[in-house]
């Protein structure tokens, strides 16, 4: 099968956006599919069997880079003819768009709750560009089919697009459970902790995101001065890229500036999961966050709400928390100290990770390939008729 996969950003060291496509077309590729990924920048070390297109792309402004790469995404493709084009960024048209990045215009009620004030903001010629995108992308005429990675984005892309059911599959995420598993702490544990001047006893909550507003980072910063109260020994290790000043500056004003700890982006996440205690995403909006999957797959407890599409594969009580309210900082609060004692964190530590046994990256190919069969019946149809 000829397949031709879109993502602007080709990198496992970035975003779950990334990762996701490099593991798909990689394992399109290991099973012998001829793949063609259409991308601005991609890995060096990239997979031998992938052909890689560069899409040249406006870099001055994010919202020229986002159009100019879906038009010449178009003006490439259509150079080609391909069995399959699966697009995981906004453009159009394609046979199957992957909604990772979930719906826009839902994180704008979020953000801008008041309807003027959510007004005055998507005037702005960077929301202009990205609702109009989006618009296209959810168009009938430019899809056959929308894979949506937890049912939280299923439900939204009928409520915003009415994308008939039939048009819609949920394939959930997929983990490399040989880069991620238990074993990572016995190896990584007291290393990093004496790199980072962590008391080997003390309780390390990770935070590992690469958008700190959305992913909730200040509620939890918030979260500390309590959650000192319960432990003295707690530290909150930030694994990503973002501008940490003002989350440095709150964490001074509330007297937990020690408790605070930014690693920056890394190619070595694998390592930090090997360090942590919990993991906690108290995200305002998340399709489906994969730190999540990554973190239950090593054995880590997982606190975060209801707005993550994630939330759907955690067992509450069990193998993590889910606040049902992103603002509610009482419930985060109380949702961490279920599990700050180690005695409660060792008995779940197993269990967190048969959660997620069923999620590979193979069986996630497999479910994908499925798609594309469905899709490639539809148009033989319509050659037919």
């Amino acid at each position: 099968m000829k397949i031709a996969i879109i993502r602007k950003d080709f990198f496992t060291s970035r975003g779950g956006g990334e990762r996701y496509a490099v593991n798909l077309s990689e394992g399109l590729a290991n099973l012998g599919h001829d793949v063609h990924v259409f991308a601005h920048r991609w890995e060096k070390n990239a997979h031998p069997g992938i052909i890689f297109h560069n899409v040249p792309a406006l870099t001055l402004f994010s919202s020229l880079k986002n159009l100019s790469f879906a038009h010449m995404c178009r003006k490439l493709l259509s150079r080609q003819r391909f069995d399959i084009t699966h697009s995981l960024s906004q453009t159009y048209p394609q046979d199957v768009y992957r909604m990772g990045d979930g719906i826009h215009r839902h994180w704008l009620r979020i953000q801008s709750p008041h309807p003027l004030s959510r007004w005055c903001k998507t005037v702005t010629p960077r929301q202009q560009v990205i609702l109009y995108l989006e618009k296209q992308t959810f168009s009938p005429a430019n899809y056959r089919m929308i894979i949506c990675n937890s049912h939280l984005c299923r439900r939204q892309a009928s409520q915003y697009f009415k994308v008939p059911e039939e048009k819609i599959s949920v394939i959930y995420n997929g983990v490399d459970h040989a880069a991620f598993h238990p074993g990572l702490r016995r190896k990584h544990n007291l290393a990093l902790r004496q790199k980072l001047r962590i008391a080997e006893n003390a309780v390390v909550i990770l935070f590992v995101a690469g958008n700190f507003r959305r992913k909730g980072l200040g509620r939890l910063i918030e979260a500390l001065p309590f959650l000192r109260e319960k432990r003295e020994d707690i530290k909150l290790v930030v694994v990503g890229r973002g501008n940490s000043s003002r989350y440095r500056r709150r964490a001074d004003q509330l007297g937990v500036g020690e408790r605070l700890l930014f690693s920056g982006e890394t190619d070595i996440i694998a390592h930090f999961y090997g360090m942590g205690d919990l993991l906690v995403l108290p995200t305002a909006y998340d399709p489906f966050s994969n730190v999540c999957l990554e973190a239950l797959a090593c054995g880590i407890p997982v606190i975060t709400t209801s707005e993550n599409g994630a939330a759907e594969i955690i067992k509450p009580g069990e193998t993590g928390v889910v606040v049902s309210d992103p603002s509610n900082s009482k419930e985060l609060v109380e949702g961490i100290f279920v599990f700050l004692s180690a005695e409660r964190r060792e008995a779940v530590r197993m269990k967190a990770v048969e959660s997620v046994r069923p999620f590979t990256i193979e069986g996630n190919t497999r479910r994908t390939l499925e798609v594309y069969h469905q899709v490639i019946s539809m148009k033989r149809r319509m050659v037919r008729k």
